[in-house]
């Protein structure tokens, strides 16, 4: 058998099996409306362009000035003659607005990860994990297990005593490295940054936060967890995104203490053997820190989601709210974008608010339970919101279940399709068998009051293995 018709039979498997993913083609700059090849006009729910900057004018201009004076590419690595002046421009202003010392950028957040672990860590070291970190910090640390024969181990999602046993064990490391993100993108909790911290100087272990998810959205100015926790300038290392709030481009960086980015310019491979960051996307991401930082007014409120009042959340299972101990998420704040519900809306133009199609794409909890989070979305100012409560609201439970709208549980999932049942909404429900990390699927589906097309789905997620 070829490789070719391997890869085709599998690819078919894929199909049968519901998981493949099917490219949908934007004609559009990204924005909360665009127009989707085949489509028309989509709004947009489920991008990571969290503030709105992907075609803010500023932002744009930025790009524009930096490509006319630098040119297109940089045409070598940095420690050749691949480093602007640009470059320098954007690491200093990230360094500020994270509250560290110094910062050194990467091609994506993920190669700043990738590029972390490795660098630091040596055969007497040990990384200890947030059992639901991202696939990055998770790829970053199988790297510097195979690369540098350093120790691991990994703690239960956001349980601070199983923390300070994995800490215990590893007295004898000489360098204890806790890697947590910022912001659960699947979960949309928030890590016990005080907790992590206060253990991380009683056994001298150093903090690693990737704040991806965090970065331009959380604390009073989107200087991500630290900020939200007022505790700017007490992570020792914060690695982050330029893809996600600060304009969507590309990139991502490492910060932390002054020695920490002419370490990784030294030593880190995917810094050494990669270009750096073209000069229009450096360029771009200044103008989005500089924007952020003049905006405040940006920052996504608890009714910035597509113009849907958001209502406070309720749930002993995350942190912040009555019944759980420790700091964590106040009930005020909004469900953190890019959350756990990834979905489109379809609008046809001769009647706005009608035919959503949301496409979920949901991972069971830790606890054991899927949720549905609708992620934040910021339209610009000058942008009409879209009108999509008759849809949103019957599936989130605006009408008739407020103290739910952030989170849904699998059990509340399926006590809402009942009672949409018995308003006289037709549902539809099948459950095929997934491979892999995904076991079950269940999906709804109804035409809602308005003559929406309403489609409601969990995925029932088998245990994460490292």
């Amino acid at each position: 058998m070829t490789l070719g018709i391997r890869l085709e039979s599998e690819l078919e498997q894929f199909k049968r099996d519901g998981v493949y993913k099917r490219l949908n083609y934007l004609e559009s700059p990204q924005a909360a409306r665009v127009k989707m090849q085949g489509r028309g006009e989509v709004v947009i729910l489920s991008s990571n362009n969290y503030l709105g900057l992907c075609n803010e004018a500023e932002v744009v201009a930025g790009g524009k000035r930096a490509l006319e004076q630098f040119g297109a590419g940089t045409g070598s690595v940095r420690f050749i003659c691949g480093t602007f002046t640009i470059h320098r421009e954007l690491e200093a202003a990230l360094a500020r607005f994270v509250g560290c010392e110094s910062s050194l950028t990467y091609g994506s957040c993920w190669n700043a990860n990738e590029g972390l672990c490795p660098t630091l860590l040596g055969e007497q070291d040990i990384v200890i994990s947030d059992q639901l970190n991202h696939a990055s910090i998770i790829d970053s640390i199988r790297l510097a297990k195979a690369i540098a024969k350093c120790q691991t181990a990994v703690y239960r999602h956001a349980d601070m005593a199983d923390l300070a046993a994995k800490l215990n064990a590893a007295r004898d490391a000489r360098l204890r490295l806790i890697f947590t993100d910022g912001v659960f993108s699947m979960e949309g909790d928030i890590a016990k940054l005080p907790d992590i911290v206060a253990l991380a100087r009683q056994y001298d272990a150093v903090v690693a936060v990737d704040d991806s998810h965090a970065t331009g959205v959380l604390g009073q100015t989107g200087r991500g967890t630290a900020e939200h926790y007022g505790m700017l300038g007490q992570v020792d290392i914060i690695t982050s995104t330029l893809g996600k709030a600060l304009g969507g481009a590309a990139g991502g960086f490492s910060a932390g203490p002054a020695a920490l980015a002419d370490y990784l310019t030294q030593r880190s491979r995917p810094q050494l053997f990669s270009n750096a960051l073209p000069p229009t996307v450096a360029g771009s991401a200044l103008a989005a820190v500089r924007h952020v930082e003049r905006h405040p007014e940006l920052l996504p409120r608890p009714a910035d989601s597509a113009g849907i009042q958001a209502a406070p959340r309720r749930d002993p299972n995350r942190a912040g709210d009555p019944g759980r101990d420790g700091p964590g998420d106040p009930a005020e704040r909004p469900a953190p974008p890019g959350g756990g519900l990834r979905h489109r809306v379809r609008l046809p133009s001769r009647s706005p608010g009608t035919r959503p199609r949301p496409v979920p794409a949901i991972g069971r909890s830790h606890a054991g339970r899927p949720r549905l989070r609708p992620p934040g979305v910021q339209a610009r100012r000058d942008t009409p919101r879209p009108n999509l409560t008759p849809a949103l609201r019957l599936l989130f439970g605006i009408y008739h279940a407020p103290d739910t709208t952030g989170l849904l549980s699998g059990p509340q999932v399926l006590s809402r399709v009942r009672g949409l049942k018995r308003r006289g909404i037709a549902f539809s429900d099948r459950k095929p068998y997934f491979g892999g990390h995904f076991s079950d699927l269940t999906r709804y589906r109804g035409v809602g009051p308005c003559g929406e097309s309403l489609s409601l789905g969990c995925y029932w997620r088998r245990g994460r293995r490292r």
